[in-house]
């Protein structure tokens, strides 16, 4: 079994008297890590994809809830987003028994990253599991087997399952499932074939700004519907905002972001193109999508938390920012070894503490 860098991060915060919420989309191995979480103790499992854990929570009372959790000291709420009234059944349960521990999993982070905020203010910890990163998959393959799987990884991803299976199956089970069915349904979304076309107009500009007028010229939507519909997809963990470094925080608001995929798979399903790397014209961009996503992972389960930007002007820009500790660094990703860009010109323009070109040859020395 592969480890999860999260594991001991949440494991430091267990004996805390607050609520664990992990969450992610689907298939990335929530269940499998709060189960394992538990696994030296008894725990009370509960999943409301089970229709008597539907009855037994349909209706909300500190009996109701003392009933179904009895003696159990340890908790686990699978599903957790499709749970009406979720924020008020932790609130009980914490509130009358601080002494449990109780961690709630969910594959969107709108309920519970946001509705949860007000009722659990100082009663929770939320994390993040993602899917496999490239530091995760040390322990399975050496130095050299890695460096041989990135090109593959970079069009089918890295979902536990298909990581230890290889099958492809699971991944268009997966993408009909969750993006399809799942996204569109859970937020009754009524124009899908228009959100879709959204999707793929985002998919073919990864590298590049994003203009919510040109999105709307394209996709037939209004501006406030594409900004709505592009933060529902970011809330469902489909893409993520990369805002413009800028020394005026007012103006950096006001410039364009750009626009990745957490999910290279979707990104090349939506754009039909699942072609080998040494068959493909967008090489470039889908290493600078990999590099940037990997590096995310690594920052947050080394509970290393930054500022992240990109910087851009009429001469020059910078892939990747990191300010850190009123620093900034700056990464390029290239694909190949070529010459990195005129450092003394940016210099000018804003001042860096360390520069570094990332590229095929160095990129897991990077990550790992």
């Amino acid at each position: 079994m592969i480890k999860r860098l999260l594991y001991p991060v949440i494991t430091k915060y267990l004996n805390w008297d607050k609520v664990i919420i992990i969450y992610w989309a689907r298939q990335v191995g929530k269940t499998t890590l709060a189960k394992d979480l538990f696994s030296w103790k008894e725990f009370l499992y509960l999943n409301w994809d089970e229709i008597d854990v539907q009855e037994r929570l349909s209706t909300i009372t500190k009996i109701n809830l003392d009933s179904l959790i009895q003696n159990r000291d340890n908790i686990i709420i699978d599903e957790a987003q499709k749970i009406r009234d979720i924020w008020t059944i932790l609130k009980i349960i914490h509130d009358y028994h601080p002494e449990k521990k109780i961690i709630a999993t969910g594959s969107s982070s709108f309920d519970l990253a946001n509705v949860v905020n007000e009722p659990l203010t100082w009663r929770k910890f939320e994390f993040t599991l993602y899917p496999l990163s490239i530091s995760e998959l040390k322990t399975t393959y050496n130095y050299l087997e890695l460096a041989s799987k990135i090109p593959q990884l970079m069009i089918t991803w890295l979902y536990p399952e298909v990581v230890t299976t290889g099958s492809m199956k699971v991944l268009h089970e997966l993408t009909n499932s969750y993006l399809y069915k799942d996204i569109l349904s859970f937020w009754k979304i009524k124009k899908s074939d228009a959100i879709i076309k959204l999707l793929k107009s985002l998919a073919l500009q990864i590298w590049d700004e994003v203009s919510y007028h040109e999105l709307w010229q394209q996709c037939w939507l209004h501006p406030d519907t594409v900004e709505q519909y592009i933060e529902i997809l970011e809330k469902s963990f489909i893409i993520f905002r990369l805002s413009p470094y800028y020394s005026n925080e007012r103006k950096s608001i006001k410039k364009l972001k750009k626009i990745y995929f957490w999910d290279l798979w979707i990104r090349n399903s939506l754009i039909n193109n699942l072609n080998p790397v040494d068959l493909r014209n967008d090489i470039w961009w889908l290493r600078e999508n990999f590099v940037i996503v990997e590096f995310l992972k690594k920052m947050w389960y080394d509970e290393n938390i930054n500022d992240y930007y990109f910087w851009r002007d009429w001469k020059s820009e910078i892939d990747f920012l990191i300010s850190k500790n009123w620093e900034l660094h700056w990464y390029e990703i290239k694909y190949s070894k070529d010459k990195g860009k005129n450092l003394q010109y940016i210099n000018e323009k804003i001042k860096l503490n360390s520069y570094q070109v990332i590229n095929k040859n160095n990129f897991l020395d990077f990550v790992l």
